[in-house]
């Protein structure tokens, strides 16, 4: 019989057939037999009957080749122990999530909720998102991050309210000029007591809201006197004032309301509405919005009368964040 280097060297197909002998038993007295078997054969029996695929894997760790395609090891994917979420890395050194066309469900459709933390400009926990990313298809889908949003520095905002904007290289950058919230309205109702110290304690109809302004939008008043015929304040020829100032009123944004539109206090109450027009001007951070008069000049209350009014104050406005 020819040595096995005199044939000729070939690549193994399935179907090749190997010729083996088998081992007696002892215990029965078996004759050996030698018989063929494919090259496939082996491989299923390899597999089936040994267990030859094993390895050092970490359980609910999804696989990948590694290191070099030839050799399965762990991935930075983790099937999480609900087995409905995946984990990808840990939160440490360099590891990201990219997310490319991705469509991402937990449970049910309708109540779908992705959770990314730690989204920031450095290289620790950063979530990607390229490739157009599709969170869920419901209404009712969330995504929520439950932490700090930094720019493509790796800034975080400083103050409430602030928003991302684009550079002109289209980067996100946190604004220095910062949202504006939505517009609101609120009602004020001016005592008779008040309206007697109206010049020297201005009422605050809105409080401060530490690093806005204030923008009066609109402002209503509505005089309800009930007083007796003939009575009256004498306000001495000042109009009333509602700004972020109490005195100094040049230059102010402020709505002004006309002499002959503050509480007389008589007899007769007026129902109409006088619609004040704001007035363009600075705006005082950090102040609130207060009603005085002109000169600061409390109304005097001439001898014999009894004026008794309230002054009813409706404002739009809306507040703006200065840094």
């Amino acid at each position: 019989m020819a040595t096995a280097q005199q044939y000729p060297l070939n690549t193994p197909k399935n179907s090749d057939l190997l010729v083996g002998t088998s081992i007696p038993n002892p215990n029965t007295n078996d004759d050996p037999k030698t018989s063929n078997f494919s090259v496939s054969s082996i491989g299923s029996f390899l597999i089936e009957e040994n267990n030859i695929i094993t390895g050092g894997g970490t359980l609910n760790t999804i696989p990948m080749f590694t290191p070099d395609g030839q050799i399965i090891g762990d991935s930075i994917i983790n099937q999480k122990s609900n087995g409905l979420e995946i984990q990808v890395g840990t939160g440490g050194g360099a590891q990201q999530t990219t997310l490319g066309g991705t469509y991402i469900f937990a449970g049910a459709l309708g109540g779908d909720v992705v959770t990314a933390t730690n989204i920031n400009g450095g290289d620790t926990g950063n979530v990607i998102l390229s490739g157009g990313v599709i969170i869920g298809n419901e209404a009712t889908d969330v995504l929520q991050i439950t932490s700090a949003v930094s720019d493509y520095t790796g800034s975080s905002s400083t103050s409430a309210g602030q928003v991302l904007a684009s550079t002109a290289t289209g980067q996100l950058l946190w604004s220095s000029i910062n949202a504006v919230s939505e517009i609101k309205t609120a009602q004020a109702t001016i005592t008779d007591a008040q309206i007697r110290t109206l010049g020297t304690a201005p009422v605050e109809i809105l409080p401060v809201v530490t690093g806005y302004i204030y923008e009066i939008l609109s402002a209503t008043t509505q005089s309800i006197n009930s007083g007796g015929i003939g009575d009256a304040y004498d306000w001495g020829g000042q109009s009333g004032v509602i700004s972020s100032r109490s005195s100094v009123f040049e230059g102010l944004h402020k709505v002004e309301i006309p002499n002959n539109r503050l509480p007389s206090g008589g007899g007769i109450s007026d129902s109409s509405l006088y619609i004040g027009t704001p007035v363009a001007g600075f705006s005082r951070t950090n102040g609130s919005i207060k009603v005085t008069v002109t000169d600061n000049i409390d109304p005097t209350i001439p001898i014999g009368q009894t004026p008794s009014a309230q002054l009813l104050i409706n404002i739009t406005y809306k507040l703006t964040q200065v840094v």
